[in-house]
């Protein structure tokens, strides 16, 4: 739930920066200046999503089994 939702704010995010380029209350600086900021925020987000899924990997396979089967609901 976190990761879609992650991805769907900055892909919204894009979309209302280009709306007010668009509209003319920025400048094309500006524009590029905060989509280049969402992109390096996507690629941090992306940067700890492969450490996480890095780490729970290591992590199974270390005790050797699946992180999801201790879970009890």
């Amino acid at each position: 739930m976190f990761e879609s939702g992650t991805m769907s704010r900055v892909e919204e995010n894009f979309r209302f920066i280009e709306t007010s380029y668009r509209a003319g209350k920025i400048n094309l600086l500006q524009l590029v200046v905060v989509q280049n900021d969402l992109v390096g925020a996507e690629i941090s987000f992306l940067d700890a999503l492969w450490d996480y899924w890095s780490a729970r990997t290591n992590l199974e396979f270390a005790i050797g089994t699946d992180l999801d089967k201790l879970v009890k609901p």
